[in-house]
């Protein structure tokens, strides 16, 4: 018989040692006269056993006991994501996503489908992830934002809608940024600021499950805080920048805002760009990509007339690590680091 299964605990005595594992139920392997040095606390066992059926291992739970025949054991030394996570995270990170959809259809926006390969490159200064289509041989790249295909969306008539999905940016893997990521993208239609604020505080409150202390401020006096402390921070009149793709007022303020907490951007609220010569001005001076492809189809509908528009984007498990001091990929189920990143 072999079994496999993750190591839970090592007991060991002079001669022999007791291996629980989880495998369909925890298992008990009793190992005689060999040195288990190299087995760990999460490793993975395969090894070849026998039913302890005379219970040679004294073991006396309710435990099924085996004896591990002649010195056949490997032991694979990796992590196993799917057991090493925390279960309760991920069931809070589920409930969590399930009440903001609640809230968002409440007030009537629809969660809608868009496309994760695009032969248009946003022009992002993040670097993509690529891949060729080999029926017609075109390149295409992984989606670095959803807001592109949000928008096409909300200059066809769809006034308030969202989806929840991943996007992909060919970086580095840190403490703070992955490859791989989800993101809350929301669109609407003839919206205001304020009430684009409004509706992202309340997500906030629904993540947090708490009244938190909100600060509404600018971004001048934002830097002079101390921004460490346990609140959320509304910042909005920001100097007008080229990687930003807001609306810019009278005054070269651009109409957007972020929320930060414990000075990490957990919201970025933008007005988007209906003027179409303005549009095509922040495009170019953020260096247009050569595979432009579908996105001429965004530029043609906004050289058309496009609503005015506020955008929400919003890193779910971002704030939920934050505020409970975790790591992002406490909450990932199969974090992006499985592939040696």
């Amino acid at each position: 018989m072999k079994i496999c299964g993750k190591v839970i605990k090592i007991k060991v005595k002079p001669n022999v040692s007791f291996i629980l594992i989880e495998n369909n139920g925890v298992k008990q392997i009793v190992v005689k006269n060999i040195k288990i040095d190299k087995i760990n606390i999460g490793d993975v066992i395969t090894c070849i056993v026998t039913r302890d059926n005379n219970n040679n291992g004294k073991f006396k739970t309710s435990y099924e006991s085996f004896l591990l025949d002649s010195y056949k054991i490997e032991s694979r030394n990796i992590r196993n994501y799917q057991l090493d996570v925390n279960k309760k995270n991920v069931e809070e990170y589920c409930k969590k996503k399930y009440e903001i959809r609640k809230y968002l259809n409440k007030l009537g926006y629809l969660e809608v489908a868009i496309p994760t390969l695009t032969n248009g490159e946003t022009s992002s200064k993040a670097e993509s992830f690529s891949t060729d289509y080999s029926r017609n041989d075109t390149k295409l790249f992984l989606r670095k934002t959803m807001d592109s295909f949000l928008r096409m969306y909300s200059c066809s008539g769809f006034d308030k809608i969202y989806s929840i999905g991943n996007c992909f940016r060919n970086g580095y893997l840190t403490s703070k940024n992955k490859p791989e990521f989800e993101m809350l993208s929301i669109f609407s239609n003839y919206l205001s600021q304020k009430k684009a604020m409004n509706i992202a505080v309340n997500i906030i409150k629904i993540i947090t499950s708490k009244n938190n202390k909100i600060v509404y401020i600018d971004d001048a006096d934002y830097k002079k805080k101390n921004t460490l402390e346990d609140t959320f921070y509304v910042i909005s009149n920001y100097d007008n920048l080229t990687n930003s793709y807001s609306s810019v007022n009278d005054f070269n303020k651009t109409d957007e805002f972020k929320i930060k907490y414990k000075d990490i951007t957990i919201v970025h609220g933008v007005s988007e760009i209906s003027d179409y010569e303005e549009y095509n001005k922040k495009i170019n001076e953020q260096g247009k990509k050569r595979s432009y492809g579908e996105l001429q189809v965004l530029e043609d509908l906004i050289s058309s007339g496009a609503p005015p528009c506020y955008n929400l984007g919003i890193s779910i498990v971002r704030l939920l690590s934050l505020y409970n001091d975790a790591k992002i990929k406490d909450f990932d189920f199969l974090s992006f680091d499985r592939l040696g990143g």
